[in-house]
């Protein structure tokens, strides 16, 4: 598709209805005082250590400790053999793991910020306000105005450090939606969550990581939809790296979308735009949209 992403009113849509909902309102990033370095190939030490700050700041200085973690986590959640709790942990402390060293904090403050508006906006005034006559307006509003004027060349240092951020950012959201997949495919498969899970704050990542990898997928920079150079879920380092360009531009320059998802079922299905650009038909391929349904029934916002 060549143009904006048409239906925006999607968005729209989950947006007013998280609107309603206080767990979403809450700080996703807290966590405990006491910090205690876990074995990294334990898995069972690894998800105890799943509150800690300190050991998410620990990771994000050690990208090789940063990858034995994932690793481990990844193992745990893909063993068929496990307990569902374990998996289900495990598979929510990977997405953490990626958008906790990433400073994805302020994104999603600016998410529950937007949220707060929508219950006070009415429909029109909020989309006036936070650009939403586009997706990349959306994305915009979330990631921020850059903190730069109008105008900047795109190789000012201050903007090429914007860039840098932003892309691991973007980058981040798109790596979290493999396990929260994961998860959204246990939950579909009949499996209780666990006890201290917080189904708003997963639903809120769920649809943050799904929109991102919706918007950087239909960018599809080379216009090569059969490269086999993918970066991860369908999406190239070109894409992201588009993404980040125009989250880094201080103008608002609209983005060209190059291909979209088939959708093959009702065009304001919100299960399409959470399903996986691949194989949008395949049977597992809506675990986002079973892990946001968990914290918040968007089956409903169609009726």
């Amino acid at each position: 598709m060549v143009g904006k992403i048409r239906h925006v009113s999607i968005l729209l849509l989950i947006l007013f209805s998280l609107a309603g909902c206080n767990p979403f309102l809450t700080n996703i990033y807290s966590g405990i005082d006491k910090y205690k370095m876990p074995d990294l190939g334990d898995v069972d030490d690894i998800i105890d250590s799943s509150k800690d700050d300190a050991f998410y700041d620990k990771l994000e200085d050690d990208p090789a400790a940063k990858a034995e973690v994932l690793e481990t986590l990844k193992d745990a959640y893909q063993d068929e053999s496990a307990d569902d709790e374990t998996r289900q942990e495990a598979a929510l402390m990977a997405a953490d793991v990626h958008l906790k060293t990433s400073n994805t904090e302020d994104v999603m403050d600016n998410f529950n910020d937007l949220v707060g508006d929508a219950t006070t906006m009415d429909n029109d005034d909020f989309e006036e306000a936070y650009n939403m006559d586009t997706p990349e307006g959306l994305f915009k509003s979330l990631f921020g105005d850059p903190p730069y004027e109008s105008g900047t060349p795109a190789d000012d240092p201050a903007r090429v450090a914007y860039h840098d951020i932003v892309w691991v950012q973007l980058e981040a959201f798109i790596l979290a939606v493999e396990p929260l997949e994961s998860y959204g495919l246990l939950i579909k498969a009949g499996a209780p969550k666990p006890p201290d899970v917080n189904a708003g704050d997963t639903a809120t990542k769920a649809l943050m990581a799904g929109l991102t990898r919706f918007i950087t997928y239909s960018l599809d920079v080379d216009n090569d939809s059969s490269s086999d150079t993918d970066y991860v879920s369908g999406i190239e380092a070109e894409d992201i790296n588009k993404m980040a360009y125009y989250l880094a531009d201080p103008d608002d320059v609209p983005l060209v979308y190059n291909r979209q998802p088939e959708n093959t079922s009702d065009e304001e299905d919100v299960n399409f735009y959470l399903r996986d650009p691949v194989d949008p038909t395949g049977v597992d391929s809506d675990g986002l949209y079973y892990a946001v349904n968990d914290g918040l029934d968007i089956s409903k916002l169609l009726d």
